[in-house]
């Protein structure tokens, strides 16, 4: 949530600064800033696309680790029984096969979070090599104050590319707690969402009471 809060409305910002960056690059360079600048509106989309992707992945492995503790918990509760009965294989390759696909999406998550950040830097190179080449190509003068200017310009417009992943990917965490609060606080209790595993809790703490208080009893 707090991520979400101090990076997810950067999110916003992003198309502003392109719009804004391109009219100065326009009123600096010329018509060929154009060039530049919708280097910069083409890979928006994509990181943006790319960055949903993140998100969806980053839902699906929440789904996944609720499995994988909840099944933990069961292990830990009932440690005596599986030790008693020989089910330790049983529930450590259940275990395992949880861990694995765990793995699997955090994996693919990954990969499309480094394409997100090693890409942003490379924008700003292909747009100003893509801007000066058309432009001198042309037969207009180019000096080195409008270079380093459209330069310093274009990566301005770098930080929106760059904090998109991490905008999307906060705003998108957000909304999964959002959901989990609204699961465990707001909807009422029902006797249909108590596990198996609670139930032998509960007759377990039940018997263990009633053993000691017979205990007394004698």
């Amino acid at each position: 949530m707090f991520e979400a809060a101090a990076v997810g409305s950067l999110l916003a910002g992003g198309p502003i600064v392109a719009v804004l960056g391109m009219v100065y690059n326009v009123y600096i360079l010329g018509p060929t800033a154009f060039l530049g600048s919708a280097v910069f509106i083409l890979f928006y989309p994509a990181m943006m696309f790319v960055s949903r992707l993140t998100a969806y992945f980053r839902r699906k492995c929440v789904s996944v680790t609720d499995e994988r503790v909840q099944k933990m918990n069961e292990v830990l509760n009932y440690i005596k029984f599986i030790k008693m009965y020989a089910w330790v294989k049983a529930f450590s390759q259940s275990v395992q096969k949880i861990r694995e696909t765990e793995r699997r999406i955090l994996e693919r998550g990954g990969y499309f979070q480094s394409i997100t950040v090693g890409v942003a830097p490379i924008v700003v190179v292909i747009a100003s090599v893509l801007t000066f080449s058309v432009h001198m190509m042309l037969g207009y003068d180019l000096t080195a104050a409008q270079a380093f200017t459209v330069v310093t310009v274009f990566n301005s417009m770098t930080f929106a590319l760059k904090v998109t992943p991490f905008s999307v990917k906060s705003l998108s965490e957000a909304s999964v707690s959002m959901e989990r609060f609204k699961l465990h606080i707001v909807e009422p209790l029902s006797s249909e969402k108590y596990t198996w595993a609670l139930i032998m809790q509960m007759f377990k703490t039940y018997f263990l009471v009633l053993n000691q208080s017979l205990g007394l009893c004698t």
